[in-house]
């Protein structure tokens, strides 16, 4: 017999990209024993798409950082994508990185199919990538910097001793 429904739609756990946040921003106020709060902002509509930016609230010190933007079609909040922050960790400062092999350098003139993978089509899929942008090295990055004093980005001049090439000991 033919199928005509939808694979991979499940009508009981229909909920919406921003109820599924919620739920995160509940997690994480609870994990961070109320120091950190997610807040959803509004950008704007553009292009037909509806635009957020995802940030995280240090809430003592009142300092927050963008972690990622959210966008949809207009009236429908599903396909929804997660984009990264534009400045992710420098290459220098990860643990492993993807670096191209000389073979891979020269471009090519074809097209090719280009997989989306931050790209949602069902509250399954976004629940998913939602997880794995917040549980991501880049967040957690963030996360501990913004907790910090901004006081203590300032690393300790002891270069007294050290002017004019001496070192007194």
């Amino acid at each position: 017999m033919v199928n005509f429904w939808p694979k991979n739609l499940v009508l009981k756990n229909s909920a919406s990209p921003f109820e599924i946040i919620e739920e995160a921003k509940k997690d994480w106020f609870e994990k961070s024993q109320g120091l950190i709060r997610l807040e959803i902002h509004p950008l704007g509509n553009r292009d037909g798409l509806s635009h957020y930016a995802i940030s995280a609230l240090h809430i003592p010190t009142d300092r927050s950082t963008t972690l990622f933007e959210l966008s949809h079609r207009e009236g429908a909040v599903y396909p929804i994508k997660i984009k990264p922050r534009p400045d992710p960790i420098p290459n220098s400062l990860r643990k492993t990185y993807y670096q191209p092999g000389f073979g891979e350098i020269k471009p090519e003139f074809q097209g090719r199919l280009v997989e989306n993978k931050l790209v949602a089509q069902n509250p399954f899929e976004f629940t998913n990538n939602l997880s794995e942008v917040l549980t991501s090295d880049e967040t957690t990055a963030e996360i501990l910097s913004l907790t910090i004093p901004a006081s203590e980005f300032q690393i300790p001049d002891d270069s007294e001793g050290y002017q004019n090439g001496s070192h007194n000991e």
